[in-house]
């Protein structure tokens, strides 16, 4: 991870202008951090993020990130809020993604992963049950929305778009 920027107002408000980069050349190494249980083959790819980020003691936000994950590049754009709970907003925008490739990689440890329904933005306001498949709990404070769009992607030989 490389981080840089410029810190101000430390006096009375401070404030974080700067940008980073991070990457990985495996995504399950960084979930294994913070989750146990089974992963899907997808998350043993490389990932990796940069992008400006400015920051302060209650909110964060990136309008300009680059994305790479496995063969797919694209950009986002996130912001949160943090206090009493902690809020965020992340809109991707793939360029190409081969879902066959991705379909085809080994599941790695886990003989199935936790299926998802089909939606091209989810909000999820966390429970806070853990389940016993991934032992992971999120918390209770955390609502998180996701919103993904993508140029085109390969399915069983065809280009959707």
């Amino acid at each position: 991870m490389e981080v840089g920027g410029t810190l101000s107002g430390l006096a009375d408000e401070p404030r974080f202008n700067g940008q980073f980069e991070v990457a990985a050349g495996n995504l399950a190494g960084l979930i294994r951090a913070v989750a146990k249980g089974p992963l899907p083959g997808i998350v043993g790819q490389a990932v990796s993020i940069k992008g400006t980020v400015s920051a302060s003691t209650t909110a964060a936000e990136s309008e300009q990130l680059e994305l790479q994950f496995g063969d797919a590049t694209g950009t986002a754009k996130a912001s949160a809020t943090y206090g009493d709970e902690l809020s965020a907003a992340v809109d991707i925008a793939l360029n190409r993604v081969d879902i066959d490739s991705w379909l085809a990689l080994a599941p790695g440890d886990a003989a199935s992963a936790p299926s998802a329904t089909p939606d091209d933005s989810a909000s999820v306001a966390a429970s806070g049950a853990a389940t016993a498949a991934t032992g992971f709990e999120i918390p209770s404070d955390i609502v998180v929305s996701v919103g993904l769009t993508v140029e085109a992607a390969t399915f069983r030989g065809g280009v959707i778009r």
